[in-house]
């Protein structure tokens, strides 16, 4: 059963955020998720109104980019294949050390995905949402997923 201060933060959560709806948890908790279809979106959670819209704006905020990163990411924009680490070293203006770092980071965040054909190891980007999160489908010919991890490539390039 919901209290009238439960009433106000969820009239209050989600005239801040369109969509969310926020409620308080057995245990206290306040909590907030954004509704829709097919799956409803992230988890955010705090103990005061502050600390939830708080969570809330950390979950609807774009990834933050390390120049490199960037950089990596406007070659993988831009390609229509993917992308050996040499090409993108070479279409960037960066070392292979800054590429492979950077490319992992934005493996974590799916904003690059690890490419498979043969023995060649290629890189495109991920596909992404408004929000800046990866999504499913990547509209590039189907190439097997690379299983290597993107760390593994990166010591691999500094050793040889």
């Amino acid at each position: 059963m919901s209290t009238p201060a439960d009433d106000d933060i969820s009239g209050v959560v989600e005239q801040a955020f369109p969509g969310w709806r926020a409620w308080r948890r057995p245990d206290g908790v306040l909590a907030a998720r954004k509704g829709g279809s097919p799956i409803p979106g992230a988890l955010a959670c705090g103990a005061t109104p502050g600390e939830l819209m708080r969570a809330i704006k950390a979950i609807c905020a774009p990834p933050r980019l390390q120049p490199a990163e960037s950089t990596v990411l406007i070659v993988l924009r831009d390609s229509s294949e993917p992308l050996p680490v040499e090409q993108i070293c070479a279409a960037g203006g960066i070392a292979r050390p800054a590429a492979t770092q950077a490319l992992a980071g934005l493996h974590a965040q799916g904003l690059a995905l690890p490419q498979c054909d043969g023995l060649q190891r290629a890189w495109m980007r991920g596909p992404v949402t408004a929000a800046g999160r990866s999504e499913s489908a990547t509209g590039h010919d189907s190439v097997r997923q690379c299983t290597r991890a993107p760390a593994a490539e990166a010591s691999q390039g500094q050793a040889g």
